[in-house]
Formats: structure tokens, C-alpha cells, sequence
């Protein structure tokens, strides 16, 4: 049986005319693997299939449905009630082969190809009747099913022959057909992007075609790698792709990020996977809690750690001062140590939170032989140190360029937050809400009054989020709220905690006297930072007037 992707378990054509195709095809032998539904890194063409043969080559498949054509100048159409405009077959065909040829051709691999036109509800092929414009020769039909690897072998010969070509008979092996799988398919390892961004079913989507070519690419990549991108642009979607697609290999992977919620988000869309994914914090008190007793005592600090561990009324994760995170992170190298050579790819998510050496020690847990086989992602505008770029050693590759997370109103939020132009979303939603507040004490009626409004309009409170720079005022407002039985506790959180993270509605509370500790520019960075988590509905609630939030208020009247 041939080897197909998708699997029949998860995928069937929607079409009758390419299920005939699709059923015959399984019945091959397991010489053939057969493409269906390929993207081939343009995100809008598809082709029906592409067939591999371990030695005859690759066969580009377009199948059309009907029993009656007109054919003009080229222009199909099919016959039957209202006539009906199709894309030529062959042409289509001739374009699905000429991209996988450049696609192996990367790879050193020059197989002999064939384009040919399936007509799936036709009987036969009558040639004194064929007016298709070639020959009746490269064209299957139903009648061919039954034997359809003979039909292919004897287009293959009838081709060969017509060209005055030997076969070159060129091994297409395990290899190869995994990297065809990883370029054709990059579906296999990404989320239906409709499903992802779109809770309302409101947006139809597509991705855009230099986007899927980095993504793309992003899977094939073999050396040490940075990839950056805005908020919303898909890094996280594509950090969870590629691990899939490593694991998929048989590739002990690693998936570590900063934050633990965006972590647990990470560890559900991997379930189904051998992925290890980890915060970073929750790994080295892993590393911490499984030191050497002599190591332990050597370093008051883990020792202590190692005590509160046994607290169950200590939340390691929040209740230590800063000074102590700091050695811990300070002192990744020596723990990773005891996790040294133990995987083969390694993954970061939001990079930008982590320094240089940071970064550099976390290669120590890469097999000796796999120490190219590292990914970051990164947004530098995030990054709490303003300064921040990536370790010289990593390979920056194009940036993610489209924003999916964000509608064109959002993004324009975040323009004059950064005073710099972003790449712009191609979705349209509500212009976000700025309450300017005279009074600190007023965040929480007008708190409430923004997340009724939300809620009157339809919205779940599982699709709404509370935000601040200022972990004390968010406590605060969930204490209120849990007292008067307002808004449930599980929705407020701090900026950074929610990084990487997304909400269809965000409402942001920017306090003037929390946020006088940082600096101008960090002002803004936090401003972005927090923008970018809303989908479509964003709020803004502020004692900082406009011109003091924004860095450049202008931008927004563009």
C-alpha cells in the first residue's frame, strides 16, 4: 500500500472527483508515497496530488471531475446544465511539477517528472474524439483505476519515449521523501490558521505567501537560527510546528519559553507528542530539585531553594525576591550540566527574554553532534533590555512579516506606542478605547464598566483578558471583584506573565504612579507589549494622559 499524507485518518478531499482519485492511489504499492493537498509554500494554489515512485520519479496529478468538456483556446470549460469555467488541468499540473523540481533541485535531487490530467467520472478516453490540446496518453480515467500503477509506468515510458530520454532512474529514498513531506506539507505540523485567530468564525483566512515560505523554510532549516517577528505574527504558532515537526523525525526535542502560562499552552498543543516543554524557571528547579546532595551544599542559595520546594504554601514560582531568580539564571550553565547531551533540537520561544548567555548555555543540553540544531524566536521590541540582540553565533533569517493576531487598528495602537511602523494586519476590527482616569482610585468602577460592555456584546469571559504593567494593581482589582462577585480571579495578570499569549478582548490598566518606575521607552515597550495581546477588542484604561502614553499620539490620526 502506498504511503500517503495526510493520513486517511485525518484527511479525505472534500470533492467526489478527487476521492476516486484518493482511493485508488492508497491502493498502490509501497514503492509509491503520494501528496495530497499540498501547499507548496504559496498558500493559495493546491495541488490534488503528487506521486513519488522510489525510482520512477515524481508524477504532478489534477484531477477534474465531469464527463463533458469545451475546450477553446485553451480555456476549459465543463459541459453539463450552466456551463462552467475551470483552470486549465494541465497548466495546473505543469506548475505543482515545476515546484517540486526546485524544491528537490535544493537538495541535489533531479528525478525524471511527469504532469497528467485524472478525469475521474470519464469511462475511457476516446483519441479519434480528443480534443483536449495533448495527448490522450498522459490523461487517467476511471477505467484506469484498476490498474493505475501500470497506467503511470506507461505514461512514464510513453513520456521518456516522446522526448527521446533514457530514465534516470534517480533513488528517491527515505530522506527525500521526508524533506517533500516537510515542503509540501507544512500542514502536517501548523494549526489551521482559521481555527487559531478567528473564535467567532467572522474571517476568512489565508496566509500570506512570503509568510508560509519563512515558515517553511523555518522547517528546514540546519543551523543555529533566529527568527524574529512582531507580536502576532505567528512565532509561537511556528515554534510549536517546528517541534512537531522534529519530534515527527524521532528527535528528543526541548521547547523552552520564560513564561509558565504560555508554557502550559505549549504543553497542551503537545500532548500527542514526545516534545519536552518547559518553562525556564520550572527546568532549573527541576535541575535544582535533582542535584547531587554535595552540589546542593556547595551553594546556600540552591539549598534553600531546595527546602522552600518542600513548602507546599510557597509558590517557588512567585514568592522568591529577584535576587534569587537571578542566581539561578545566573548559574543555568552549572545545571544544565546534569541535563548536558541529553537532547537532539532545541527550541526558544520569546528569545528576547533571555541574554546572550543565557541563551548560550541552554546548547549545553544539545547532543555533541546537534549542537547547530537550535531555534529562536524572538521580538526585540519585547525585550525588557532595550538593547537586547541576538548571540552573533545564531543565523537570522528574514523576518515573519504579517500581522494574524491583530487588526489594522491594533497595530496602529502599537505604532505610536514604538513610534516606528510595523507590518500591518490584514484584518479590520473596532477601534481599541482610550479611559483617561483623573484619579487612581477610579480604575475599578471604570473596570467594570469596560468588561460589561464587552460581555453585553456577546463575548465569553473565558475570550476576555485583564491586564497591567503593576502585579498590586491587578491584585487589587481582583480582590474587589472577587469580594463583589464581579469578574471571576482566573482572568487578571501581569503584562509579562501573559507574554506570548492572546485574548480575543484585552482590557489594559495603565497606572501613571506604578509606572513611574521605568523608563520612557520601557513605558512604551510595556505599552506594546500589552497591546498586542488583544485580537480585536481592545480597552485601555489610563491615569497617564494619551500624550504621555503614546510616544507619538500623531500616529494615530494617520
Amino acid at each position: 500500500m502506498a504511503t500517503t499524507y495526510p493520513s486517511p485518518e485525518s484527511y479525505y478531499p472534500e470533492y467526489s472527483s478527487e476521492r476516486k482519485l484518493f482511493n485508488a492511489v492508497q491502493k498502490l504499492n509501497s514503492s509509491w508515497t503520494a501528496f495530497f493537498n499540498s501547499k507548496k509554500g504559496t498558500g493559495k494554489q493546491e495541488s490534488d496530488c503528487i506521486l513519488v515512485h522510489k525510482t520512477y520519479g515524481v508524477f504532478s496529478l489534477e484531477a477534474k471531475g465531469g464527463t463533458r468538456f469545451l475546450i477553446e483556446d485553451g480555456q476549459w470549460k465543463r459541459v453539463g446544465g450552466d456551463s462552467t469555467r475551470i483552470t486549465n488541468p494541465l497548466d495546473q499540473a505543469e506548475n505543482n511539477r515545476g515546484d517540486v523540481m526546485r524544491i528537490l533541485k535544493k537538495i541535489g535531487k533531479v528525478p525524471d517528472s511527469f504532469s497528467i490530467i485524472v478525469l475521474p467520472d470519464l469511462e475511457n478516453i476516446e483519441a479519434k474524439n480528443n480534443k483536449y490540446g495533448f495527448s490522450e496518453n498522459i490523461i487517467i480515467s476511471k477505467s484506469d483505476f484498476d490498474n493505475l500503477g501500470e497506467k503511470l509506468k506507461s505514461i512514464r515510458d510513453y513520456v521518456l519515449k516522446e522526448n527521446k530520454r533514457l530514465p534516470k532512474n534517480v533513488v528517491m529514498d527515505k530522506s527525500t521523501i521526508d524533506y517533500l513531506k516537510d515542503q509540501l506539507l507544512p500542514s502536517l505540523y501548523l494549526p489551521d490558521i482559521k481555527t487559531h485567530i478567528n473564535n467567532k468564525d467572522e474571517k476568512i483566512v489565508n496566509l500570506d505567501s512570503k509568510q508560509i515560505e519563512r515558515w517553511r523554510d523555518c522547517l528546514d532549516q540546519r543551523n543555529p537560527t533566529i527568527i524574529e517577528g512582531q507580536n502576532g505574527t505567528g512565532k509561537t504558532i511556528l515554534a510549536r510546528a517546528l517541534a512537531k515537526q522534529r519530534d515527527s523525525k524521532g528527535l528528543k526535542t526541548l521547547l523552552i519559553c520564560k513564561q509558565l502560562l504560555l508554557n502550559r499552552e505549549n504543553k497542551k498543543e503537545l500532548e500527542n507528542t514526545n516534545v519536552d516543554s518547559f518553562s525556564y524557571y520550572e527546568l532549573l528547579f527541576f535541575l535544582i530539585e535533582n542535584l547531587p546532595k554535595k552540589q546542593l551544599e556547595d551553594d546556600n542559595i540552591f539549598n534553600d531553594v531546595y527546602i522552600k520546594m518542600k513548602d507546599k504554601n510557597f509558590n517557588i514560582h512567585a514568592d522568591f525576591q529577584s535576587d534569587i531568580y537571578n542566581h539561578i539564571a545566573d548559574s543555568s550553565e552549572k545545571l544544565f550540566r546534569i541535563f548536558a547531551k541529553t537532547y537532539d533540537a532545541l527550541i526558544v520561544d520569546e528569545g528576547q527574554q533571555f541574554n546572550d548567555e543565557h541563551i548560550d548555555s541552554m546548547r549545553i543540553l544539545l547532543k555533541d553532534d546537534c549542537k547547530d540544531t537550535i531555534t529562536v524566536f524572538a521580538d526585540k521590541d519585547q525585550a525588557e533590555d532595550l538593547n537586547w540582540k541576538p548571540p552573533i553565533w545564531l543565523n537570522s533569517y528574514p523576518p515573519l512579516l504579517l500581522n494574524y493576531r491583530n487588526t489594522n487598528s491594533i497595530v496602529k495602537q502599537q505604532e505610536a506606542l514604538l513610534d516606528k511602523q510595523l507590518e500591518e494586519s490584514i484584518f479590520f476590527g473596532p477601534s481599541p478605547t482610550f479611559k483617561f482616569l483623573k484619579n487612581e482610585n477610579d480604575f475599578y468602577p471604570s473596570l467594570i464598566k469596560s468588561w460589561n460592555e464587552i460581555v453585553n456584546l456577546g463575548f465569553s469571559e473565558k475570550q476576555i483578558v485583564i491586564l497591567s504593567t503593576s502585579r498590586t494593581l491587578i491584585e487589587s482589582m481582583k480582590t474587589k471583584s472577587l469580594e463583589e462577585g464581579t469578574i471571576p480571579s482566573d482572568i487578571f495578570f501581569t503584562i509579562e506573565e501573559f507574554t506570548g499569549l492572546e485574548k480575543f478582548a484585552v482590557i489594559l490598566l495603565w497606572s501613571n504612579i506604578m509606572t513611574k518606575k521605568f523608563s520612557q521607552l520601557d513605558k512604551y515597550r510595556r505599552g506594546y507589549q500589552g497591546t498586542g495581546r488583544a485580537q480585536e477588542i481592545l480597552k485601555i484604561i489610563s491615569t497617564s494622559k494619551p500624550n504621555e502614553f503614546y510616544q507619538n499620539e500623531s500616529l494615530l490620526q494617520d
